[in-house]
This record gives C-alpha cells, structure tokens and sequence, in this order.
C-alpha cells in the first residue's frame, strides 16, 4: 500500500514532466498504476476479511467506518478553505453536492476514488459468495468489454473510474482461486514482464488504452513489487508501512497541498518536498486523531 501510495503521489506531482536526458520521455507517466495496486489489494484483503468473517452487515461497518469518517472531514476542510475563504462561495448546496459525489457527474473527478471505491464494497459480499461460478465470470468478461467499448467511444473525465470497475472484481475472483490452489510464482520472470510493462507505457501506450493493460497487468506486476518490498531491508519496510497505514488521508489530502504548493512557488523540488511533506504529515495527524476517536468510541461502548 506504501509503495502505490508513493506511486501516486509522484504521479500528481510530476507524472507529466519530460526528462530531455532521456530523450523527454516522461518516466512518472504511468505512475498512476498504483491506482490499480490500491485495487488489487483492496480485493485481497476484503477475500481474507470475508474468509475469517462472512458477516456482511460487520464487513460494511468495518470498511465505511474507515473510509467515510476521513473523507468527510477533508470535504468539510477544502469547502472552508477553498470555497468559503478563497472563492468566497457561501452556497451550501456545493458543500452537499461533493459530498454526495454529485459534481462527479458533471465532470469533477476530484474524490472519484471514494464513490468507486464504495460502489466495489457493496457488491464484494455478493461475488465473494459466488466466486465459483462461471455464469459470473462470464457476466464479468462482458461487462469489462462493454465498458471498454463505451470508454474508447464516449471519452470523458467519468472514464477514469469507469475503466477501473472490472479489475477489482478479476482480483476478487483470482484471489479466491490463489487461496485454494498453491502455485510458484517466478521472480524473474514477473520481473521482466513488470519492466516490459513499464516500458511499453512511457513510450508507446497512452490514454485511454492503458487502462487495458493496467488490467491485464496489475496483479503479475503487483505480485513483483510485494516480492522486491520483501527483500527490502527493514526499514525501507516500516517506511513503506508507516505510508500505507495513512494512505486513504494521503490519498484525500495530498493533491489539495499540490495547490497550496503552487500558490507559494512552480519550482519543481519545492513542489515535490513541500507537498510530499505537509501530505505525510497532514495525512498522519488526520488518521491519529480518527482512530483515537474511533478507540475512545470502542472504550465508551463497554
């Protein structure tokens, strides 16, 4: 999770920037990978929750109760900061509209990874229970056709989340299949395919037909980055860890410093240091305060 998150923020950051010393290819443009990393693992844990728990109503609860309180809270903040202080916009109605993912439909993809996101909790408890069936891996394989057909026809920001709908639920079912059947995975072999991959993507593949590969290749190049995050000594690891436990805030919050960055300087080291910095340390002080919350709520109960 550390790793995606890393991943993702250098995306936003500097995913478009050439580098002339290499020939001005731009080597963070397929960053936004981490994206279907977050997915896939998103998938794996919720088949493990499942597997020790299948109670739906407690794994609603457990995943919302993550998700929502945080979310909620940046959306309060940047309609203060940014709407109220900045815009002087007092319409409440803007306020509800994102907080509702309203605006999403017309266009304002800022918060697209909650509704999607969201949207997949609610349906896992159902293909979970029906991972073996073939009538729903063939209802998968042509709802991915149909929204890729859709995608590559009507382009729009909406497509972002659009094309990301099915591999969620292909690592659903694969998961539920690794779990059951013990295979060998070989190092080097995904390791050549992940930087085939990588490659292909910064030279010859571009939007929207990425997405298809994003597919295809997330869980083989994920599987490859867990094995290089394993052999990595134990600091790189706590490191990687400390960044996954807050990487929803991260994830909230880090794009809004991008824009206090740009209103203080366009200087690229700055805008890495400086939004890397305050995101980490916003993000860490947001999710220690949520999860005191959520201990005293815990120590109030009983």
């Amino acid at each position: 999770m550390g790793f995606s998150m890393l991943m993702v923020m250098f995306f936003h950051t500097i995913g478009g920037l050439p580098v002339k010393a290499l020939y001005s290819v731009k080597p963070f443009i397929c960053f936004d990978f981490g994206v279907e990393f977050f997915i896939v693992l998103s998938a794996i844990g919720c088949t493990y929750s499942l597997d020790r728990n299948k109670d739906t109503i407690g794994f609603f609860k457990r995943r919302f109760k993550r998700i929502i309180p945080a979310f909620v809270v940046v959306v309060v903040l940047d309609f203060i900061v940014n709407d109220l202080l900045l815009e002087g916009n007092t319409d409440l109605f803007d306020f509800f509209r994102k907080l509702f993912f309203m605006n999403f439909w017309k266009g304002d993809i800022s918060f697209w990874f909650i509704l999607y996101i969201l949207t997949c909790y609610m349906i896992t408890p159902f293909v979970y229970s029906r991972a073996d069936s073939k009538i729903l891996l063939g209802l998968i394989g042509i709802g991915t056709i149909a929204l890729f057909f859709y995608g590559f026809n009507h382009g729009c920001p909406q497509n972002v989340l659009l094309y990301r709908f099915p591999i969620y639920f292909i690592a659903l079912l694969w998961c539920n299949y690794a779990m059951k059947n013990n295979t060998q995975l070989n190092f080097f072999y995904l390791g050549i395919l992940t930087l085939a991959v990588y490659a292909m993507l910064i030279m010859f593949i571009s939007y929207p037909y990425k997405y298809l590969l994003y597919m295809a290749a997330s869980i083989p190049c994920l599987l490859f980055i867990a094995m290089v995050v394993d052999k990595c000594n134990r600091h790189v690891q706590s490191i990687l860890s400390f960044v996954g436990g807050i990487s929803l805030e991260l994830y909230l919050i880090h794009e809004k410093c991008l824009g206090i960055s740009d209103m203080i300087s366009t200087n690229i080291a700055f805008r890495i240091v400086f939004s890397f910095t305050l995101g980490i340390l916003l993000s860490y002080l947001l999710h220690f305060c949520l999860t005191r919350r959520n201990k005293q709520l815990k120590m109030t109960n009983r």
